[in-house]
């Protein structure tokens, strides 16, 4: 009795500080204000959208004249124009899409948490993701990566429970939404959505050997859910703006990642040397990439890994889940740091079930610092970045558009 009182009494503390965190950064929205040429111009692209009426097709101003924006497709867009009819032009109605979908994405997590091994884990998981330093940047700022986590978090949260389930009809149901929720990561980011759920499932269940688990999956209404989600806008794009599809497909999710000069028709890409992601990743789960190392070289040590994976299939999931953008990007050419974020959710649920999570009120107010600390760390850094519209270096379309009245 008194071990299930401490159960609950520790969930509601996890719990509400993973709230207040996340009320935290829900009100420090407007902070900075748009520079980045990257953020500003998704912003621009909803801001466009939301005034010219045109749902269809996204664009972006370069050198003055708006032209169609071939690079992402539109939910994440949908979303911030609708936030910008309601709030107006502003810094907080651009960055309020990808908050509300952090919060979705700790929501999904702390379910599936609590559904695996109890609301304190659930709970410990959401604050960890919640406090995580790329989390805590994404959830303030106007990027389709934020969109995307909370889709596949999603998704891989009723994925699971299509596969465990031995009820017919909730497998079902479970099955439906998990499709519904990758055809909107897909409308999000493209296939990459698509490749950041089958890769980890795939690994998992080979790992396993649990490859007729699949076969419960509603593949026949999970396909037909997906194609009626997500097909219709890429037919409309593609009559609306001939050559769409070739330039997306080809050129932004396959040429993209084994060259510099792919074709990019919006600005320069980001190249980087095969496997530099893995040191990225530590830096962005800052700071439970320490607890985290230090748990799992303690646990690798001895037997005590090898047989948590061995009675406990779920950590292996999770773990795949987590690594998957890494693995995924390591010898790609074309990456930024927040292609790491839809893995993040995983990694989070990973550190509690090796027990590196916070639990005692000590631990709590350790992690509640660690937050604040991450959290001015995410509104400052912009402040010591060079200034792209210094002197001498003009101010970027997209930042122009978005500040004038």
């Amino acid at each position: 009795m008194r071990s299930s009182v401490s159960s609950r009494l520790a969930a509601r503390r996890l719990g509400w500080a993973a709230v207040l965190v996340l009320l935290l950064r829900g009100l420090l929205l407007g902070m900075p204000r748009l520079t980045d040429p990257t953020e500003s111009r998704y912003a621009m692209t909803g801001a466009l959208m939301a005034e010219s009426g045109d749902w269809v097709t996204p664009r972006v101003i370069r050198d003055g004249v708006a032209v169609e924006y071939w690079g992402k497709p539109p939910f994440h867009f949908w979303l911030t124009a609708a936030a910008i009819r309601v709030l107006g032009r502003t810094t907080v109605a651009a960055r309020l899409p990808a908050f509300l979908m952090a919060l979705l994405a700790c929501w999904f997590t702390w379910r599936l948490g609590r559904r695996w091994w109890g609301a304190p884990a659930g709970a410990a998981a959401a604050l960890m993701l919640a406090t995580s330093g790329l989390f805590i940047v994404g959830a303030g700022a106007s990027m389709t990566d934020m969109t995307l986590t909370a889709c596949l978090a999603g998704a891989m949260s009723h994925l699971t429970l299509a596969l465990e389930t031995a009820d017919a009809g909730l497998r079902r149901r479970a099955g439906m939404v998990a499709a519904v929720l990758l055809a909107l990561g897909f409308l999000t980011k493209g296939p990459v959505a698509l490749a950041l759920a089958v890769l980890p499932t795939g690994g998992w269940l080979a790992l396993t050997g649990l490859w007729r688990r699949a076969r419960r999956l509603p593949w026949g209404r999970g396909v037909l859910a997906f194609v009626l989600v997500a097909a219709p806008w890429f037919i409309l794009a593609e009559r609306a703006t001939p050559g769409f599809m070739r330039y997306f497909f080809i050129n932004e999710n396959l040429l993209r990642f084994f060259s510099h000069e792919y074709g990019d028709r919006y600005g320069a890409g980001h190249s980087h040397a095969p496997g530099l992601i893995w040191p990225v990743l530590v830096l962005c789960i800052l700071p439970w990439s320490i607890p985290l190392a230090v748990r799992g070289w303690s646990l690798s040590r001895g037997p005590g890994l090898r047989r948590t994976l061995r009675t406990d299939p779920r950590l292996l999931f999770v773990a795949c889940w987590g690594l998957a953008p890494a693995v995924l990007f390591t010898v790609a050419r074309q990456w930024l740091p927040a292609y790491l974020l839809p893995g993040i959710p995983g990694l989070a649920l990973v550190t509690v079930r090796l027990g590196a999570c916070p639990g005692s009120r000590r631990r709590l107010v350790i992690a509640g610092a660690m937050a604040v600390v991450m959290l001015a760390a995410a509104l400052l850094l912009p402040s010591f970045l060079p200034d792209r519209s210094g002197p001498g270096r003009p101010v970027p379309d997209s930042v122009r558009y978005y500040r004038s009245p």
